[in-house]
């Protein structure tokens, strides 16, 4: 799981960390030259050499605007490139979401997926390029300072860099601590979401029952926990650790003085070497920061890889056994119960082609967990069945699918106009096509109608209609509806009868309507399910 992540994040990030390595290696580079010119002009200087010192400027002043204007160019073109390969990241990870087993789905809050998508999906790519192009940046452009270091004297580079060093002590010392802190903010990030998301998606009823100041409550205290428990440590820790840094950055400047001064003393390096060693510093100083963001950052990766790999496990098997052409459903003794409470026992029936089956059966007696699994979300049953002779559990479920159009009881509707909507349900129908659906569902009134998400213009009729539509637009042989009749009219209804029974293809429906049992086939009842007998189909 954390090798696929890092795998797909390094194929996502590959350019932008090519690009930062550039960026880092110049901006190191023209600093170098710089100092070098700089401790020139001060030689120059001491020893009244104006020739060299005119000669010098201009080189500094051709690398001080190279650094005002290329640096900064580099920086805008990186953040382009790392938004737009960001962007293919996000999408291609929020293509997983629709793979996952089912049973995965209902267990994660809409709020935890949306917190890990949305930011630590972001944070995470950003670190590990980070960490990526400084573990390849650091021995680059330490190389080429230690050879520009040698008119310098190495012990004196030796020195500058030991005290440089110092300031790894606290970011060794703090790391496991931070990396504990960074994964409950996380935590806490995620609950706080999925309460914003409950609050907001339910804010009518909140509101009219009088508890939004219950959520606030909880919302309050949900803070206050994660401020004494965490933040609060967290920001003294920070506080510190900055703290410390700034000392250490002072004590190695003041070093780098002192040792150089008693070098000039004793005639071992020049004054302009010391002016290119603070420079230097200034370099290994960056050098250490970066050394001390590979240090925090892989710990805080293998933590965020482990959270971002729900993205990862329990992927549906796009693999199995394909079902043939023709269609046959046989159950056998088909069981299923929760967290072991029985939802239904020992079912058994027979389903042909071009059958019309009902289920049917009182609240809670299993009809959409039969319905589940017949769609092939549902697969942690016990007993058999078959897809012509091939086990559900061993189908290939993409070609099931691809077989059979799904109206579940709650239409989804999304932002765009009817049509479009319409034609999600076959990307490769024409506008002709689409309009004739909508005319034999009665809804070619709507052609063109916007459907947004914050209004209800449309009737609860309407929006069946659209369903159904976009299943038919489909065109499979097997059509399966999850209380089709609900919101409908009574000339809907009639339509939607005159439908199932003069259609070509096989219906299997969920219905509480006895009108629509009386045109089925065979009606499953699922109200003998729970004792251990024998469930047969029953004809009506």
């Amino acid at each position: 799981m954390k090798k696929t992540i890092n795998k797909d994040v390094f194929r996502w990030m590959i350019i932008p960390i090519i690009s930062d390595i550039i960026s880092n290696v110049s901006v190191s580079v023209i600093a170098v030259k710089i100092a070098e010119y700089l401790g020139s002009m001060t030689d120059a200087v001491f020893m009244l050499d104006f020739s060299t010192f005119n000669n010098g400027i201009k080189k500094l002043i051709f690398y001080m605007v190279l650094n005002l204007l290329l640096i900064p160019l580099i920086s805008i073109i990186n953040d382009f490139i790392f938004i737009r390969f960001g962007t293919k990241s996000d999408d291609e990870m929020c293509t997983k979401i629709p793979c996952w087993e089912y049973h995965k789905l209902m267990q994660i809050p809409e709020g935890e997926i949306s917190y890990r998508l949305e930011e630590e999906l972001c944070e995470f790519r950003v670190r590990y390029a980070a960490t990526i192009s400084n573990i390849i940046s650091i021995p680059i452009i330490a190389i080429y300072l230690f050879n520009c270091s040698e008119q310098l004297g190495w012990l004196y580079t030796l020195i500058a860099l030991v005290v440089s060093a110092l300031k790894l002590i606290i970011p060794f010392a703090t790391k496991n601590v931070s990396v504990a802190y960074d994964k409950s903010s996380r935590e806490y990030g995620s609950k706080v979401k999925n309460e914003l998301i409950e609050i907001s998606e339910n804010a009518c009823d909140i509101k009219l029952l009088g508890i939004e100041k219950a959520y606030f409550k909880k919302l309050n205290k949900l803070f206050k926990d994660y401020f004494n428990k965490v933040q609060k440590k967290d920001i003294k820790l920070k506080s510190a650790s900055d703290g410390g840094k700034a000392l250490l950055a002072i004590l190695s400047k003041l070093i780098v003085i002192l040792v150089g001064c008693y070098l000039v003393a004793n005639g071992n390096i020049t004054a302009g070497c010391i002016v290119i060693m603070m420079n230097y510093q200034s370099i290994y100083d960056d050098l250490m920061n970066k050394l001390s963001s590979v240090i925090t950052g892989i710990p805080s990766l293998k933590m965020q890889s482990k959270r971002l790999g729900i993205f990862y496990d329990e992927a549906e098997s796009m693999d199995g056994d394909n079902i043939g052409k023709e269609f046959k459903i046989i159950a056998d003794q088909l069981s299923f119960d929760y967290d072991g409470k029985v939802v239904f026992n020992n079912l058994s029936f027979n389903i042909k082609s071009k059958d019309k089956i009902a289920i049917c059966g009182k609240n809670g007696s299993g009809k959409s967990t039969l319905f589940k699994i017949i769609c092939g979300l549902e697969k942690n049953y016990k007993g058999s069945i078959k897809v012509n002779n091939v086990e559900m559990q061993d189908a290939n479920i993409v070609d099931w699918r691809n077989r059979i159009s799904v109206v579940f009881q709650e239409p989804y509707l999304f932002s765009g106009t009817v049509d479009e909507n319409i034609g999600l349900g076959n990307l490769n129908a024409s506008e002709t096509e689409i309009e004739d659906v909508m005319e034999k569902t009665g809804i070619r009134y709507l052609c063109g109608k916007e459907i947004k998400y914050d209004t209800e213009e449309l009737s609860g009729g309407e929006k069946q209609r659209i369903s159904i539509a976009r299943a038919l637009l489909k065109n499979t042989d097997i059509l399966l509806l999850d209380e089709p009749s609900n919101n409908l009219d009574c000339k809907a209804i009639e339509w939607l009868s005159n439908f199932i029974a003069q259609t070509k293809k096989t219906i299997i429906f969920i219905t509480h309507d006895t009108n629509l049992m009386k045109i089925s086939n065979y009606c499953i009842n699922m109200n003998e399910n729970l004792e251990d007998s024998e469930q047969t189909i029953k004809t009506v």
